[in-house]
């Protein structure tokens, strides 16, 4: 007595069409979200202002305590914006420390080391 095998209407394709209809909904569905991503609205750009004033001492500006002092735009951008409590300068004189502000660096690193000596290189990264 001989068995029949009963195979099901599936064929060998089905198995192979089913994973092109999943390739192409994957494909699809990462090309919207590109499209999306594209298309958003850009993050807006931060406005930063850098204020330096050389040789002057914190206890002489008003948003630092100075009653007697006159320093209404500074104190307004205090209040507006960030005010430090605590600064460190990377150097005692004025060049290098401004070269360090803009550039991340230390003196050692960006080459600056007294004022109107040197000058950062053309390649420097700066803010």
């Amino acid at each position: 007595m001989m068995e029949k095998m009963v195979v099901s209407g599936n064929s060998g394709r089905s198995g192979s069409t089913r994973l092109w209809l999943i390739g192409g909904l994957i494909m699809l569905l990462v090309g919207a979200a590109a499209w999306i991503w594209m298309r958003r609205e850009p993050t807006p750009e931060y406005n930063v202002l850098v204020v330096t004033i050389d040789t002057t001492r914190a206890d002489h500006i008003g948003c630092y305590g100075a009653d007697f002092a006159r320093t209404p735009t500074i104190d307004s951008l205090a209040k507006n914006g960030v005010l430090y409590q605590r600064c460190y300068a990377p150097a005692p004189i004025t060049l290098p420390s401004h070269a360090s502000l803009l550039t991340g660096l230390y003196p050692f690193r960006h080459g600056i080391r007294n004022n109107g000596v040197g000058r950062l290189a053309d390649n420097a990264v700066t803010l």
